[in-house]
Formats: structure tokens, C-alpha cells, sequence
């Protein structure tokens, strides 16, 4: 997987929990975005956490 994507994913889903409505929708519209451009799936991202964790 490519770590950036991957890492401006997580951003943009972090960003997406914002109190600021417009700015939380925007990024959780970026972030799936870029999921479907690259097929990255929640899965995907959730075993790249685990794999770090380790």
C-alpha cells in the first residue's frame, strides 16, 4: 500500500471527526475519494494499524 495515500487518508478521516460541520464533510468526501481512487478499504486501513501497532 502506498504509505502516503494511506497516511493523507487517515488525515483526512481524522479531520473529518471536526467540530466544524463544512470542514468534517469536506474531509470525509476527500477521504472516501481517495479510498475508491486507490482501493483502499476500511479494512485495508485497519490491518495497516495493526501491522504498526506490532
Amino acid at each position: 500500500m502506498n504509505t502516503k495515500i494511506v497516511n493523507k487518508i487517515k488525515k483526512m478521516l481524522s479531520l473529518s471527526q471536526s467540530k466544524n460541520e463544512h470542514e468534517a464533510k469536506l474531509a470525509l468526501l476527500k477521504a472516501q475519494e481517495l479510498m475508491l481512487r486507490y482501493n483502499i478499504s476500511d479494512e485495508k486501513l485497519k490491518e495497516d494499524d495493526e501491522t504498526i501497532e506490532k
